[in-house]
């Protein structure tokens, strides 16, 4: 299906692109267990060294009748610039020497080491994806949720993209619809900086303690500079306000809001529209954490609530993949269950 493939270049593209000694691959495969953002993301370099800046489309051109023969007015579509921005952080691992003189795989060690500080910045990566916000932290940058932050307004913006589920109390959660390309949402990187976490190997380096103590150790430094770029808000569609204790009660039908994301992100309904239209070469994919991935599975258990199941399961590369209106669901611990109600 082409909605499931991207023509821009993506994280696990990487994989393929690995050097002779494995060293890149290796980490690809790691992030690819624990970081869905970068798996599904397409990337793009910045244009202003750690910004990017892009014409973001806010209305279509004038069209006008005529009789033949007649003069057409030039017009043109409205657009208005958007600055996006990129943050880094940084994950240091060091091995004490004398551990890793005893092991039978020096390597396998470092690598097993290592796959903390992965996991950790993986996770840290998507909770800004959805949730950063650079005025409460600065030195990270916009995520999802700074730009459809509240209800339609009945203006042409972000917020027509967001549907609420009726929640208003502290248990709340989205579940997120977002199409990954060069026109749609984009993970940005800085010029001349590789995309994804770099690793870097610093070698045997001298370690001392607080009393002037001594040792040896091997040391590895994990970077991840990245950011993200919505240049069609229309592209996304947010289901926000879903009370998870209601959810669990079986009181919310997830589906039914999933099915007005769905028509909200103005997916195609037809198959000439993904042959002929800007949606080709786009990934969509819906986002939600375990626990309302574990509801929304019993959902599509009851009769009551959906009596089509329309939940199915396919095999994608190998993989197991639950999806929803022939879109994979993926399940991601960047989306809480704190989230405060929009208004």
């Amino acid at each position: 299906m082409a909605l499931l493939s991207s023509q821009a270049l993506t994280w696990a593209d990487l994989i393929t692109k690995q050097g002779p000694d494995g060293s890149i691959g290796t980490v690809a495969e790691v992030l690819n267990q624990h970081n869905v953002i970068m798996r599904d993301g397409a990337f793009i370099t910045a244009n202003k060294g750690t910004e990017h800046e892009t014409l973001v489309r806010v209305g279509l051109p004038e069209t006008a009748w005529m009789k033949v023969g007649g003069y057409v007015k030039p017009t043109k579509s409205q657009t208005r610039s958007q600055k996006f921005t990129t943050g880094f952080c940084r994950s240091l691992s060091q091995v004490p020497q004398d551990i890793l003189d005893l092991a039978d795989d020096e390597a396998a060690l470092r690598l097993s080491e290592a796959g903390p500080h992965l996991e950790g910045i993986a996770q840290e990566f998507e909770f800004m994806f959805f949730n950063g916000n650079t005025k409460t932290n600065p030195l990270g940058f916009d995520g999802m949720a700074s730009y459809y932050n509240a209800l339609p307004v009945g203006q042409n913006n972000a917020s027509n993209q967001v549907i609420s589920a009726g929640g208003s109390g502290s248990d709340n959660t989205s579940i997120w619809l977002i199409r990954h390309g060069e026109q749609q949402t984009s993970l940005i990187v800085p010029k001349n900086i590789s995309m994804g976490i770099q690793r870097e190997d610093h070698g045997k380096q001298r370690d001392t303690d607080d009393e002037g103590g001594v040792r040896y150790v091997q040391e590895e430094q994990f970077t991840l500079h990245s950011g993200v770029a919505i240049k069609d808000y229309r592209a996304n569609s947010r289901v926000a306000n879903i009370d998870v204790s209601n959810a669990s009660g079986m009181t919310v039908d997830i589906m039914e809001h999933m099915v007005s994301a769905y028509h909200r992100a103005r997916m195609p309904k037809h198959n000439h529209e993904v042959e002929n239209s800007a949606f080709l070469g786009a990934r969509a994919c819906w986002y939600m954490n375990a626990t309302l991935f574990e509801i929304l599975d019993k959902q599509s258990r009851n009769k009551d609530l959906n009596p089509a199941l329309q939940l199915t399961v396919k095999e994608i590369q190998g993989e197991e993949v639950t999806m929803f209106r022939g879109l994979p669901i993926r399940v991601t611990d960047g989306i809480t269950n704190t989230e405060a109600p929009l208004v």
